[in-house]
């Protein structure tokens, strides 16, 4: 069979809006915890999540050392991941 000839599967476009829902208060729940980070630790992330998404670039263009916006931005995660899930 070749590639051309295989079935493709039907790829979901129809989101709901209770899923639109669930996914806003989700990112509500992010947000949450991003504002009671401290606040280099809220900045960092914010840039990094929004502007650069990459820490090498990141490190670049603020000038701080590459190994403090991973670790910082590593701890950011683990905090994120721990308040929501936790809950």
């Amino acid at each position: 069979m070749m590639r051309s000839e295989k079935p493709s599967s039907p790829i979901k476009t129809d989101i709901t809006d209770e899923e639109e829902e669930s996914a806003a208060a989700f990112y509500e729940k992010i947000d949450g915890v991003i504002e009671s980070f401290q606040w280099f630790h809220k900045k960092l992330f914010k840039l990094y999540s929004k502007e650069f998404r990459s820490i090498r670039k990141l490190s670049e263009a603020t000038k701080i050392s590459y190994k403090t916006v991973f670790k910082t931005v590593k701890e950011c995660k683990e905090e994120i991941k721990k308040k929501i899930n936790g809950k």
